[in-house]
């Protein structure tokens, strides 16, 4: 039987269906066994669909449900008959409960009245998004319609419902269920990502200061005011009598003032824009998924959406200003450019794509692997930094006068005479005192260069993603420039597991093995930097059991490092590529990785770090970092409590 046809099968069920007044599964039983729901999403995040969203303003969620006696659900048109189609699920916030009945059109419908007849439910949301672009397939039941979207700050996620195993409600009986009520674990349904960028570390050269010639300025000399004494300190004959002698006292403040300049030459990256390319615009989203866990998606067409970003809508300290004035001023605070600390590249909070999932296409001229085009520009300043230091000294002064009328006379210097003038008197230094200060480091001259910029046009480096795109995940997908190149790093996590956040609270397995280093594969251990033998390495650890059931070992890094078998071999996955994640069960065994550089030729230095994470039941990760039980063990760093720990390592292989 065809599609077509298989559809008019179904539309005719339907409305037979629908035209009973009466079937066995819907009538009320005296206990009055109405079917009833509740609600959880494991994970709310910033401008991800949650459980408030579903419950407020009577938007609520769609449920398809499906009759089929005691045999197992096929599909739709094979159903004995229709509970749900497309109904709106709201939450009556007066009466604490989902109800599908608030409505004149709407009633209660109750479960089977055998017990061991079947019933299957499929569930999306938000409703108000999605109940339009919601439809159903006779073949693969009920399914929406996605369509992402561009502009940022109308990004929409999707939900869609599963049990607690992370399968659809098939095959189900009130029994199955506490107090009747079937419990929808509302699980993200699009793939999501945002992007980091950093780049190679950029040269900055700083001269010495040298002090600028001519130099010192002259001192000034400013004399305060003078006190006379009244207390006679002697009698002379002086100028033809005899005259009483006095102190006179004064202050002196002498100011030094010294100009230091010196050269300073930086170099930054700052982007000009970024294209991506080759992300499905639609795709449909099958309520009935096979896997567990993992939404299942088809896409529709071969319709795909670009993104472009210019300076207006990347994160402002990596982006190159359309004036060369405004970068000199903001060089160094606003306009920090990308270098070797990720940042972000797309400002929050709208920095956040929900895609459509997507396999990996074949690399190549034609392929339709997202592709991602840099536009940046490498552009130098000289700059010439001056400050001044200024040395005050304070001296305090005295001289013999004698006073004839209202005329001072002062002792001069070398001599037995007196003088009028208190500037060439013989004043000594009785005390003084120095101080010192520094003017803020200012800039006398800033020029930039666009030598290393092809002068001044700028770059483009280009990237593509060659991995499969996963509903239900969330990708750092971080830009590294690394000269004329552009390496991409994909990261995919479960949606509600971040990167950069570790959950220190979960990890109840304990450490039977921390993860150890075999010392014949070893030569050196810096910190958190394992140094390796041959370009291959060895590790082991033991987890005993608890609430997760697996671990994954993960090299994250530039695809630096991949993992082997004992005797060297990389291992590769299904395409051929080599394998920078393994997992293996949680149990009585010890666990051995290996791993080995890629590159074996390379020039630089290989590095990568080796992250180890823990999956429950549900595949739900956290990263396995320490807490109570320390998993990861360092040589070098030791905690308050005198035991040696750290977070996680590097494998590192040093350039030949």
């Amino acid at each position: 039987m065809n599609k077509v046809s298989s559809y008019i099968l179904y539309l005719v069920c339907f409305v037979a269906f629908a035209s009973c007044a009466k079937v066995e599964f819907g009538n009320p039983r005296a206990t009055r066994d109405e079917i009833s729901f509740s609600t959880t999403l494991n994970q709310e995040t910033k401008g991800d669909a949650t459980l408030v969203d579903l419950t407020s303003d009577g938007n609520g969620w769609g449920v398809y449900a499906y009759y089929t006696q005691k045999n197992n659900y096929a599909s739709p048109g094979a159903a004995a008959g229709i509970i749900f189609n497309n109904r709106q699920v709201r939450w009556d916030d007066g009466n604490n409960v989902w109800d599908y009945s608030l409505d004149a059109n709407h009633k209660k419908e109750y479960w089977p009245m055998d017990p061991e007849e079947n019933v299957s439910f499929f569930a999306y949301g938000p409703w108000a998004d999605y109940h339009g672009a919601a439809s159903v397939d006779p073949d693969e039941g009920p399914q929406v319609t996605y369509t992402a979207s561009t502009d940022l700050s109308n990004q929409k996620d999707l939900l869609w419902g599963t049990s607690t195993s992370g399968l659809p409600h098939r095959n189900v009986h009130m029994d199955d269920y506490a107090d009747s009520k079937v419990d929808m674990h509302f699980r993200h349904a699009p793939a999501k990502m945002h992007f980091t960028i950093n780049s190679a570390a950029q040269a900055e050269e700083t001269g010495t200061w040298i002090e600028v010639i001519p130099s010192p300025i002259p001192p000034t000399e400013t004399p305060g005011a003078i006190t006379y004494g009244t207390q006679r300190q002697g009698r002379e004959n002086i100028n033809g009598g005899n005259r009483d002698l006095y102190y006179a006292t004064r202050t002196l403040t002498i100011t030094t003032t010294r100009t230091f300049e010196r050269p300073v030459t930086e170099k930054k990256i700052l982007l000009s824009g970024v294209e991506m390319e080759n992300f499905l615009k639609n795709g449909v989203l099958h309520l009935d998924n096979p896997e567990a866990f993992i939404p299942y998606w088809t896409s529709t067409g071969n319709e795909y959406l670009n993104y472009s970003f210019g300076i207006s809508q990347m994160t402002t300290s990596i982006i190159r200003p359309q004036s060369d004035d405004d970068l000199k001023t903001g060089w160094g605070t606003v306009y920090e450019g990308v270098d070797n600390a990720q940042k972000q590249l797309l400002p929050g909070p709208n920095n956040n794509f929900y895609l459509v999932p997507k396999e990996a296409d074949t690399p190549g001229a034609e392929s339709k692997n997202i592709k991602i085009t840099v536009s940046y520009h490498n552009i130098g300043l000289s700059t010439t930094q001056r400050y001044t230091k200024t040395t005050t000294v304070t001296k305090n002064q005295r001289v013999l006068f004698y006073r004839t009328g209202t005329t001072y006379y002062y002792k001069q210097s070398g001599s037995n005479n007196y003088t009028t003038s208190s500037s060439t008197a013989a004043w000594e230094d009785t005390s003084s005192s120095s101080t010192e200060s520094e003017s803020a480091i200012s800039n006398v001259s800033v020029d930039l260069n666009f030598s290393e910029d092809n002068g001044g046009s700028g770059w483009r480096a280009e990237g593509s993603i060659n991995t499969d795109i996963i509903g239900g995940r969330n990708y750092t997908i971080n830009l590294y420039l690394d000269g004329r190149e552009l390496n991409l790093t994909v990261i995919p996590q479960p949606w509600d597991l971040q990167e950069t956040v570790f959950d220190y609270n979960s990890f109840v397995n304990p450490v039977i093995q921390s993860l150890t280093y075999d010392s014949d594969f070893v030569y050196q251990v810096i910190n958190d930097n394992v140094y390796i033998n041959n370009r291959m390495g060895k590790f082991y650890f033991k987890l005993g059991s608890g609430m997760y059931l697996y671990w994954q070992a993960s090299l994250i890094g530039d695809d630096a490092f991949a993992f082997t078998d004992e005797n060297g071999e990389y291992l590769r996955n299904e395409d051929g590529s080599f394998k920078t994640a393994i997992r293996g069960n949680i149990g009585d065994d010890m666990n051995y990785i290996y791993v080995k550089a890629i590159n074996t030729a390379a020039q630089v230095t290989s590095k990568a770090k080796l992250r180890i994470y823990l999956f429950n039941s549900e595949n739900r990760a956290v990263v396995a970092l320490p807490k109570d039980n320390w998993l990861f063990v360092s040589s070098t760093y030791i905690d308050q409590d005198e035991i040696k720990r750290v977070q996680e390592w590097s494998v590192v292989q040093s350039a030949n």
